[in-house]
């Protein structure tokens, strides 16, 4: 059954019509965090902590620009909450923290709207992922790989519960082999993830999965459609560019080493 039938489209909410692509791209990472993790002030800067989904980057991560007189307080809440930053997202001056290696992101924009994208293969039973948990437990450990199965479960579950993520799922015979999801920052909307299990790629999986994400895109009336993917992992943004977007700008976080 094709996506668009019958389908809710995500919430839209009203921003800055002149937001710039790193402040819609922090939005989506404060939305993303919060969705799993408690958000701590620290003057432009933001401490996410959960101990029970230590494993978890978006669950433990910092965001924003960090003073030097800010660690001491910083590194005392991520010990009292028995974790520590897995992630530094926007960070500022471009150290590297003790434990922290630097990686550079590109943020795409999607600038044609792609067409003839399929929503179906003949392999695929493509579903949204809320209409199995099942299967969406199944897949998850392979998405975080760092992670236990059941905090990678979990976060998943957080993220599926709140109604700015729209998230499909590909299955092959009774086997989850696919994943993506979207969020809605406004009239951005975010490719948070797009997943296809390594021993099936080449299938044309990604394809009939993009069709269903720009579904999603379209029927939400987003303004700006982007995603941020690493420098670092070869032939990351291929894939992007081959659906139409374009480099927009590089960004820096750190991760633990």
């Amino acid at each position: 059954m094709p996506y668009n039938r019958g389908m809710v489209a995500l919430p839209v909410v009203e921003h800055d019509e002149g937001a710039s692509p790193q402040r819609l791209y922090r939005r989506a990472i404060q939305l993303w965090c919060s969705q799993v993790a408690q958000e701590a002030g620290f003057g432009p800067a933001a401490a996410y902590t959960r101990t029970d989904l230590a494993d978890i980057p978006e669950a433990n991560c910092l965001m924003g620009e960090i003073g030097s007189e800010q660690w001491p307080a910083i590194r005392a809440h991520f010990a009292e909450a028995k974790t520590q930053p897995l992630v530094w997202h926007l960070p500022s001056p471009e150290v590297a923290p003790e434990g922290m290696l630097p990686r550079r992101l590109v943020l795409y924009r999607l600038s044609t709207m792609p067409t003839g994208l399929p929503q179906t293969h003949p392999d695929l039973t493509i579903i949204p992922a809320r209409a199995s948990f099942a299967h969406v437990a199944q897949i998850m450990p392979a998405m975080y790989p760092g992670a236990s199965a059941a905090q990678a479960q979990e976060a998943a579950m957080c993220h599926l519960d709140d109604s700015r993520v729209d998230a499909v799922l590909a299955i092959q015979g009774d086997r989850p082999v696919a994943y993506a999801s979207v969020l809605s920052t406004g009239e951005a909307g975010f490719v948070q993830e797009f997943f296809v299990h390594a021993e099936v790629r080449g299938r044309g999986y990604g394809r009939a999965m993009a069709g269903w994400v720009f579904d999603i895109c379209v029927r939400s009336v987003f303004k700006h459609v982007l995603c941020a993917l690493p420098q670092d992992v070869p032939g990351t943004g291929d894939p992007a560019r081959k659906y139409g977007f374009v480099p927009e700008c590089e960004l820096l976080s750190f991760v633990k080493a």
